[in-house]
């Protein structure tokens, strides 16, 4: 404000002849001023209407034509020398200096950038001030978001609901390229010998659901974007994404929400989710992987705009404030962050959860397949005992002449289906170590896990966000996650 004043203020006072005031400020366009200055102090700027020579008007703007004037505030004041041959300029006290004013045009110019630069500095302030009182504006991501549940069904009943709390709330422009199918428990795995194809799909509210075309088209009524189905796993999606649809577009990978935990070394190192974001940490972009753990005795689906809401603000922190690992891809950036949110009543209370810095629960799984029951495939040893060796088959092998096996057979075929679960989805409370994301999803905490893409946890240093940097014991797993 002060900066502004300085501008018109510097001026002085501006004095026209009464013969000439008459005259419209659109006259003044490209006019020639005198600056008359009397005693070395005191001036009046005087505008030359009828210059001596047109063609060059400051000439008019001499000592003589300031006392010509007649002005109050060189009264009394001494011409001195003006002799061009003789006179340097200086004698005397009268001094005249002849300037040309700048035009409505240049001045509505000069205008318009001053309030420019003084409405972003407002904005600026009025951002820092909404920020600290919790309020997030846009974070200016550029995100594109996968997943392994696939396009907006019961199987993946979330990603609808974040998709629209990013782009209506935090006014981020999502990318989205997800598996046209469920892809869960598929890791980091890569389709190599597939050609991938894909359709575009156009959701709309309230559930997401819509149609796919095989060319992209304008928006249709009640459409709230274009999304892109890949017959691929989740870290083919990324892969192609990053590199063949939005190359140097994405800011950030956003894999999830996830229908469950994926909490536990069990689940992590098996999770498409978190092999999703793995992929597009090792194309050099900062991920995030995001899941929604499932409780017995509670609906998911009711408590999942609390949990939007919550996942934005842990989402919008971690993009603005991303910690450090020296060991990390990019320049000493965390790879990724693997994040767990609780599907509990606590969520919709007005203290929300705790949010807390974790380490991942180390456990394992045993049996996952079972062996498809049939009735020639079903005796447990062969008739001369279980050391005898094995009888002849009546009709000769197909001899495999692909990557495809024989179909005439099925003693060999197995189904997932994991067996003694419950000791890794609840576990004894007490047998879980103190700050694992398992330890804080069961005490109905949300985790923050943070990730190197090597299958293992990160340095103590990056279990704090940037700004925290120096902070006394801010390194110990279970603490505060400062939203």
């Amino acid at each position: 404000m002060l900066w502004l004043g300085a501008v018109f203020l510097g001026l002085g006072p501006l004095m026209i002849q009464p013969a000439e005031a008459a005259l419209t400020t659109s006259h003044w366009e490209g006019m020639y001023f005198c600056k008359c200055i009397c005693f070395g102090t005191n001036y009046t700027i005087l505008p030359i209407y009828r210059p001596t020579n047109a063609a060059k008007p400051c000439l008019t703007c001499t000592k003589r034509w300031c006392a010509d004037q007649k002005l109050p505030i060189c009264l009394g004041a001494d011409v001195g020398e003006i002799d061009p041959d003789t006179g340097t300029g200086k004698e005397g006290d009268i001094e005249g200096r002849c300037f040309q004013r700048d035009s409505p045009r240049d001045q509505v110019v000069v205008t318009l950038f001053l309030l420019t630069v003084f409405g972003l500095l407002i904005g600026a302030a009025i951002r820092g001030r909404m920020e600290r009182a919790g309020v997030t504006l846009n974070a200016g991501g550029r995100p594109w978001w996968a997943n392994d549940d696939g396009p907006p069904s019961h199987e993946s009943p979330y990603i609808f609901g974040l998709y629209m709390e990013l782009t209506r709330k935090l006014g981020w422009d999502v990318k989205v390229v997800i598996p046209s199918s469920q892809k869960s428990w598929i890791g980091k795995a890569y389709q190599i010998k597939d050609t991938i194809k894909g359709a575009y799909y156009y959701p709309k509210g309230p559930n997401g659901n819509g149609c796919t075309s095989e060319i992209s088209r304008p928006l249709e009524e009640d459409e709230v974007g274009e999304w892109i189905l890949l017959d691929g796993t989740p870290a083919t999606c990324v892969n192609i994404a990053v590199h063949n649809m939005y190359p140097g577009e994405i800011d950030l990978v956003l894999s999830g929400p996830n229908f469950g935990r994926n909490t536990s070394s069990a689940f992590s190192l098996s999770s498409g989710t978190i092999g999703a974001a793995l992929s597009g940490c090792l194309s050099g972009t900062r991920a995030i992987a995001l899941s929604y753990g499932t409780f017995k005795g509670f609906k998911p689906t009711k408590f999942t705009d609390d949990a939007n809401v919550l996942a934005c603000k842990i989402i919008a922190r971690l993009w603005e404030d991303w910690g450090k690992d020296t060991e990390g891809l990019r320049n000493g950036d965390v790879d990724l962050y693997n994040v767990n949110l609780p599907m509990i009543p606590e969520l919709g209370q007005p203290n929300g959860i705790e949010v807390v810095w974790t380490t991942v629960w180390r456990n394992a799984y045993g049996m996952l397949f079972k062996p498809k029951e049939e009735e020639h495939a079903s005796r447990s040893m062969r008739e001369a005992g279980p050391d005898a060796p094995e009888k002849t088959p009546d009709k000769p092998s197909t001899p495999v002449q692909s990557d495809e096996l024989p179909t005439g057979s099925t003693a060999l075929s197995f189904h997932f289906a994991p067996a003694n679960m419950t000791s890794l989805v609840n576990p004894p409370l007490d047998k879980l170590p103190y700050g694992s994301d398992t330890w804080a999803i069961l005490n109905a905490k949300a985790s923050v896990t943070p990730l190197r893409a090597a299958f293992m946890e990160c340095s103590p240093e990056s279990y704090r966000l940037s700004s925290e940097e120096g902070e006394k014991g801010s390194w110990v797993p279970g603490r505060p996650f400062k939203l």
